[in-house]
């Protein structure tokens, strides 16, 4: 056939029967009576719509495999989304929200926009140095754990204790403060107490 070829009704093939695409068949596709296979032989495969949005849909799952067939991308039919790594399975959707096999780690990370969040993108935890976690608050740091492990609040942030906030401990620019505000202060020791200046 030489020109276009315009059908006003269907073009069926048998089963194992070809219909190839390029100079050189470089696209084939068929069905072998089992499944359908599109076989794309020389350079990339593209998907493209230039209208609209592009669906994949199956009754089942869906599966992105890239080289050698590994695992890429499951999609699980009322199921998880599993997410692979050479292979390896790292993260997967779960009825509660997510699920990693390993660590979840974020290249850059600051007070402002803080690594991990619970809806406000000022408000979490971060990377605040070398093997070091703060805690930000509307874009502030509050709270800050070195590379010692040692427990910091920063100026005039206060630990607080009892269900009305009865008890506060915290450094407030050159004093420190133990201040009760409901009931009594107790000092218990087993032993004797030193106070030392």
């Amino acid at each position: 056939v030489t020109g276009a070829v315009m059908a006003t009704g269907n073009i069926s093939t048998l089963d194992n029967a070809y219909l190839k695409i390029g100079t050189g068949d470089d696209l084939k596709v068929h069905h072998n009576g089992t499944s359908t296979y599109f076989n794309n032989d020389t350079g990339d495969l593209y998907l493209k719509c230039n209208s609209n949005d592009i669906y994949l849909q199956s009754v089942n799952d869906i599966f992105i495999r890239p080289e050698a067939g590994e695992n890429g991308i499951k999609v699980i039919g009322n199921g998880a989304v599993e997410l692979y790594h050479d292979n390896t399975k790292r993260l997967e959707t779960t009825s509660y929200g997510l699920l990693s096999s390993h660590q979840v780690r974020i290249n850059a990370s600051n007070a402002t926009a803080v690594g991990f969040s619970c809806g406000d993108a000022g408000t979490g935890f971060y990377n605040s140095g070398s093997n070091a976690i703060g805690y930000s608050a509307n874009g502030t740091q509050k709270i800050n754990i070195n590379s010692s492990g040692n427990f910091r609040f920063l100026d005039s942030v206060q630990a607080e204790f009892g269900s009305d906030n009865d008890l506060h401990i915290y450094h407030s620019s050159n004093e420190n403060w133990i201040k009760a505000d409901n009931g009594v202060l107790n000092f218990l020791c087993d032993n004797w107490v030193q106070f030392k200046n």
